[in-house]
């Protein structure tokens, strides 16, 4: 009967929207909400830095847990009006009805209807999984498809070039050829409960469609309005502006109010993630319900874990706000329009979502070759939602993974999610390190200035100190081919004339074959002060078989151990030099108070909250010849 009246309400809209008019340029008509306005763009200073989690509406900052709970609000009223609209309150009415309960090999799967909402007229299905054995069980929530078993529901037209980068304020109705959703993935109940690994862990594994509860629709009616207004939960709800990433995301919670009444789940061991655009809804259902203990985005992409201000065209590239609100307007806020191309009146930004889901677990699982996600937007979002974490005593329920892949969901993806939920939930430790992000997190979004530190062919620029005038001074500096070689018996280095801050340092070297094994020499960065051996800096190691450590030369290092009477933060990852002989590379990136250190592509050191940001860069003299090339540093805005 359900699928019987979804299916005449879609071919009734589906038949009158067939015969409107296409090219338009309509705007879409504003909705009438009970909710009291907020100031509009043009009221709204400009604030190209990220809006501060930590200070209040009135410029207070906020020093404790307790002030936390009242900006928490704040936030979340900001979200609601710009960005997600406002969805109606949890209906407080959901019934279960089971369907259908089988065995499978390793585990058992039921199929269960939900009904909700005024007259309980709303609802759709679900599918659980739970592995063999006795629970309760943790349970991850995932938009996988319709759950194996249940018949899909009807959908509406796509919008005109719907996922192909067309504006989707151009054009009302479908044009006169509709192109039509896919189908729902057909799940296979026995080949989930073979191959989801979430089962092998010990999680229950619950599935539904997000198109049940918001169809993923771009279409226009005559009169410019969203045509996914007319179906699934939004006709119930008609003083309401939420859009689709919310509607999704209060169709995750209705799901977990009914999972905390099922005997056979752990009511304090939900997860809930999802990919691409469900992974914005996933981050959405994560900040807005307490309920979930660990939230889990997959891909997201613009409007998603990254901030607006740090991706887009001028801003680092990829998938930026005005790229969204071209593409998908619905499924965002209606106040969100006013912002296309008024990005730094934002008066938030995607760090806000994040610090919304703090102190539970938050894992963006990213990929390092994915065309739509930003890694430095992301990274921008993360440190923006760090205080709130540090604040909240949970510095370390803060992570982010990226997998090698593009625009995908992999086994990797799978394997850190389930990693750090069970470490989240308490149900085993976990060695692995969750807060390595790739080199090009770290460039710069703005435009950068190159600068050729050395010249390739004589000491333009650089000053060479060594102590006590040694014998073998002459030849301790020898350049050939584009190569700088350092052969001195003596202490010292070759010193920049310029002093230099906020920069991304290129510097390849490498050993002769027949290198010590102590062979030592590094990169001193922010050096100032008078010449000696140990001059005031920051040494990125070069140690044979140590490159990547930190030593702080006379300088504080906060929370770096103590060692031979100087803070040195070691490696975050195995050594990851070539063998002898071999060219290696450093990407060390200097902003602010940060070091960020790659030895050949991994993420080796992550120093923060240093006392100096700026001076002078050496290559140090330490007895032992090395050699480097390709000096270069961009100079970031």
């Amino acid at each position: 009967m359900r699928a019987r009246r979804a299916l005449l309400s879609v071919a009734l809209l589906s038949a009158a929207l067939l015969s409107a008019a296409t090219p338009a340029n309509l705007p879409v008509p504003a909705l009438s909400t009970i909710f009291p306005r907020l100031p509009g763009v043009a009221e709204l200073p400009l604030q190209p830095a990220l809006p501060d989690v930590l200070r209040s509406s009135s410029g207070a900052p906020i020093s404790s847990a307790s002030e936390w709970s009242a900006r928490r609000a704040e936030l979340r009223r900001v979200l609601e009006f710009y960005a997600l609209g406002h969805a109606p309150p949890a209906p407080g009415n959901v019934r279960a009805t089971e369907l259908e309960a089988r065995q499978l090999h390793n585990g058992h799967y039921r199929r269960v209807h939900l009904s909700f909402g005024p007259a309980e007229q709303l609802g759709f299905d679900i599918g659980i999984f739970s592995p063999a054995g006795k629970g309760p069980f943790p349970a991850i929530i995932s938009p996988a498809g319709t759950p194996p078993g249940s018949p899909a529901l009807p959908r509406l037209p796509l919008g005109p070039g719907q996922g192909q980068g067309v504006d989707a304020l151009t054009s009302v109705g479908p044009g006169p050829k509709p192109a039509w959703p896919a189908p729902s993935p057909v799940l296979d109940a026995e080949a989930i409960a073979r191959d989801q690994p979430v089962l092998a862990r010990g999680f229950a594994y619950v599935v539904f469609d997000h198109n049940d509860c918001g169809e993923d629709t771009t279409l226009r009616e005559p009169d410019g309005s969203w045509a996914f207004r007319r179906t699934r939960f939004f006709p119930a709800y008609p003083g309401y502006d939420w859009g689709l990433l919310r509607a999704w995301a209060w169709g995750v919670s209705r799901i977990i109010d009914y999972l905390q009444t099922d005997p056979s789940i752990d009511p304090r061991g939900l997860v809930v993630t999802g990919f691409s655009r469900t992974g914005k809804s996933a981050l959405v259902a994560g900040a807005l319900d307490e309920r979930i203990a660990v939230t889990a985005p997959v891909a997201t992409g613009g409007g998603g874990v990254g901030t607006f201000r740090h991706s887009g065209a001028g801003r680092g590239g990829k998938e930026g706000l005005d790229v969204m609100l071209r593409k998908y307007p619905n499924w965002f806020s209606p106040e969100l329009l006013q912002f296309r191309g008024q990005t730094d009146r934002l008066p938030f930004d995607q760090h806000w979502l994040l610090a919304l889901v703090a102190p539970r677990g938050l894992i963006a699982l990213e990929g390092s070759a994915d065309p739509v996600s930003l890694a430095s937007a992301v990274r921008h979002s993360w440190m923006g939602a760090e205080p709130v974490y540090a604040l909240l005593g949970a510095p370390d329920r803060l992570a982010v993974n990226y997998a090698g892949r593009a625009h995908a969901v992999t086994n990797e993806d799978w394997s850190a999610l389930l990693d750090f939920a069970e470490a989240q939930l308490g149900r085993r430790p976990v060695t692995r390190r969750f807060d390595h992000f790739p080199p090009e997190a770290f460039a710069a979004t703005g435009t950068a200035t190159r600068i050729e530190l050395w010249n390739g062919h004589d000491l333009s620029g650089w000053r060479l100190y060594l102590k006590d005038a040694p014998s073998d001074a002459q030849g301790a500096v020898r350049q050939s081919a584009g190569v700088l070689r350092l052969d001195t018996k003596a202490s010292g280095y070759l010193v920049s004339e310029r002093s230099f801050s906020n920069y991304h340092l290129h510097v390849e070297w490498r050993w002769p074959r027949d290198a010590a094994a102590n062979a030592n020499s590094g990169v001193l960065l922010h050096l100032t002060g008078p010449d000696g051996i140990w001059p005031l800096s920051f040494e990125c190691q070069l140690k044979n078989g140590n490159a990547g450590q930190v030593v702080g030369m006379g300088l504080d290092i906060p929370g770096a151990p103590l060692l031979n009477q100087r803070k040195r933060a070691p490696r975050r990852a195995p050594a990851s030099e070539k063998p002898l002989g071999d060219w290696n590379s450093y990407e060390i990136y200097a902003q602010d108070a940060e070091i960020i250190a790659f030895v050949n592509g991994v993420l080796q050191n992550h120093v923060q909250a240093l006392p100096r940001s700026s001076g002078q860069i050496a290559l140090q003299a330490e007895g032992f010849p090395i050699e480097f090339r390709n000096l270069w540093l961009e100079v970031r805005p």
